[in-house]
C-alpha cells in the first residue's frame, strides 16, 4: 500500500546520508594515505568495499521509488549519473581487488571515491534535492 511506497521513498531519501557519509571517508582515507605514502591498506579496500555496499542499498531503495511514484523526465538525468557513480566505485573495488598489492595506490581509491560522489552530488541536484 501507500505506506510502502512512502518508506521506499523516505528510505532512499535518508540513506543518501550514510551514502555520502562512507564515499566521504573514503576518499579522506585516501587524501591521507597519498600524504603518508605505502602500500593501500586492508582498511582502504575495506572503505571501498563499504562504499559499494552502501551504494547498492541506494539502488534498491532508488529502484522500488522508482517503482512506487510518477516518472518524470528530471528523473533520466538522475539515474544516469547514479548508475554511472555506482559503476566506478565497483569498476574501482573490482580493479584494486584483482591488483597485487604493491600496484594498488591510493590516487586509485580516492578517483573510486571522489568521481562517484561528484557523480552523487550531480544526481541529487538534476532532481532539485538538497544535498543534505
Amino acid at each position: 500500500g501507500p505506506d510502502m511506497l512512502d518508506f521506499a521513498f523516505s528510505a532512499h531519501s535518508g540513506w543518501r546520508y550514510m551514502v555520502l557519509l562512507v564515499g566521504l571517508l573514503t576518499a579522506l582515507y585516501a587524501l591521507v594515505g597519498l600524504i603518508r605514502k605505502g602500500p593501500v591498506d586492508k582498511a582502504g579496500l575495506g572503505l571501498l568495499r563499504g562504499f559499494g555496499i552502501v551504494v547498492d542499498i541506494q539502488f534498491l531503495l532508488g529502484i522500488l521509488t522508482l517503482l512506487s511514484r510518477p516518472f518524470y523526465s528530471a528523473l533520466i538525468g538522475h539515474l544516469v549519473l547514479m548508475v554511472a557513480a555506482i559503476a566506478v566505485v565497483h569498476l574501482g573495488a573490482v580493479r584494486m581487488k584483482k591488483l597485487p598489492p604493491e600496484q594498488r595506490t591510493w590516487g586509485m581509491l580516492l578517483m573510486s571515491s571522489l568521481i562517484p560522489l561528484a557523480l552523487m552530488i550531480g544526481g541529487i541536484l538534476s532532481i532539485q534535492r538538497p544535498i543534505i
